[in-house]
């Protein structure tokens, strides 16, 4: 209720200062995010309508009120787009809060102060939770859980390596801050413990130089020296931490003895292939395909080691299933089952069949592919600049992270996505304001 009639006071604020701004009619808008909210809260009365008929132990009529995702996100995209000014004390703000954040992360991971057992019990919603961060060391900080906190922690990532790359007038300490907050979040990416967010957080990284080398965005020489600097980070990180929490080494070393297994077999079989005869060699193409398959169930066998990807298939048979069910418009948001997926594409395709599926892709795509087009055109100001790349960095990011988590369906890590989507389609600051 408290965000319905936020979203109605902003409309109306957006109706009277309309003219001030000259921005079209919203609901004549051309805005792609504006008609995504429309398409996708569409989507969600349909299949909720037809669910509530369909799968009546599953969703209801009054699981309706999951618009009010749509009613949240597009209030904070409004509210960028039409009413941020200071682009510049907005940044300020959000590095200081994840400054707060991203240590509270720390104290909680170690436990300072006895802070999980005071102030932590504000952000633990039970006591699994709790047990989870003190005795489990996987760290929420006041998000949710730590899949959660590492899809935001991808957004901050993202952002801080635009910035570094892309602020051409940076003081020496400004530099040192922007290091400074890269290292403490890639910290906290590992004290997590989400090995999605770590291997994501790498692939990120790597996707980041390619795309800043081939749009020529810096010097080679200056982009070389700042992602060896992170890289080296990372790593050191990585040898760091790994080893000494429980929850990440057990994977580790699950995963690193399966390729190890898988590494004697193999070079049993190169012995025995180099005995074959001339008349076997003409079987070499069947050979390759043998190798091929023999890799694809190396690194299956080597993420089923790991207790969470085993979990994962069950949830994705199960609501497979209801979309097998209810192909075209799903069997709506299921809030009495709620059976989880672990996995954005199988989650909206179970519960929005294929058109609340497409809603979603077509969206992604579109906004990419914008975000790529103002990154390679010239005269482009800073902010559109730096906005732009932390969107497509996220999107690629969070792509990949959506096959085993829910994260498209994140509402506190996608407000900031659409806060930066709103900034990038706010012409006013681009026009009157520098980073």
């Amino acid at each position: 209720m408290v965000l319905g009639l936020s979203y109605l006071v902003l409309f109306y604020l957006y109706i009277v200062s309309r003219k001030e701004y000259h921005s079209p009619n919203i609901l004549f808008s051309k805005d792609k995010v504006l008609l995504f909210f429309g398409s996708a809260s569409i989507s969600v009365i349909l299949s909720t309508v037809y669910g509530s008929f369909a799968f009546k132990e599953e969703t209801s009529l009054t699981d309706v009120y999951e618009l009010y995702r749509y009613f949240y996100y597009a209030s904070f995209y409004l509210i960028a787009v039409y009413f941020v000014k200071d682009v510049k004390s907005l940044l300020k703000c959000f590095i200081i809060s994840v400054f707060v954040v991203e240590l509270f992360g720390v104290l909680q991971f170690y436990n300072l102060f006895n802070i999980n057992n005071n102030l932590g019990l504000l952000y633990t919603q039970n006591e699994s939770f709790h047990h989870m961060i003190q005795n489990q060391h996987r760290i929420t900080s006041t998000f949710k859980n730590p899949n959660l906190y590492g899809s935001f922690l991808i957004i901050v990532i993202s952002l801080t390596l635009s910035l570094i790359v892309l602020l051409k007038e940076k003081s020496r300490s400004l530099t040192l801050l922007l290091f400074a907050l890269l290292t403490l979040t890639l910290l906290n990416v590992f004290l997590s413990t989400s090995r999605t967010t770590i291997i994501t957080s790498f692939g990120l990284i790597c996707y980041s130089v390619f795309m800043f080398l081939v749009t020529r965005k810096d010097t080679f020489k200056g982009l070389l020296t700042k992602y060896i600097i992170i890289f080296c980070v990372f790593v050191l990180l990585a040898v760091s931490f790994v080893p000494s929490i429980p929850y990440l080494s057990t994977a580790a070393n699950s995963i690193v003895s399966t390729f190890e297994k898988y590494t004697q077999s193999e070079d049993s079989a190169n012995n025995n292939k180099n005995r074959k005869t001339k008349d076997e060699k003409d079987n070499s193409s069947d050979t390759e395909s043998d190798e091929e398959e023999n890799t694809v169930n190396k690194v299956k066998e080597s993420l089923e080691t790991v207790d969470s990807f085993n979990n994962r298939y069950g949830a994705w048979e199960v609501n497979l299933n209801y979309f097998e069910k209810s192909p075209i418009i799903g069997a709506g948001p299921m809030k009495n089952g709620y059976p989880l997926a672990d996995n954005a594409y199988i989650y909206l395709l179970a519960r929005y069949g294929v058109v609340g599926f497409l809603i979603y892709i077509s969206f992604i795509l579109i906004i990419y592919i914008k975000t790529l087009i103002t990154i390679f055109k010239k005269n482009r100001s800073t902010v559109e600049l730096v906005t732009s790349s932390t969107v497509n960095i996220i999107l690629v990011a969070y792509l990949v992270i959506g096959f085993v988590s829910e994260v498209w369906l994140n509402i506190q890590s996608m407000i900031f996505l659409f806060i930066l989507l709103g900034i990038l389609n706010n012409k006013k600051v681009h026009q009157h304001f520098k980073l």
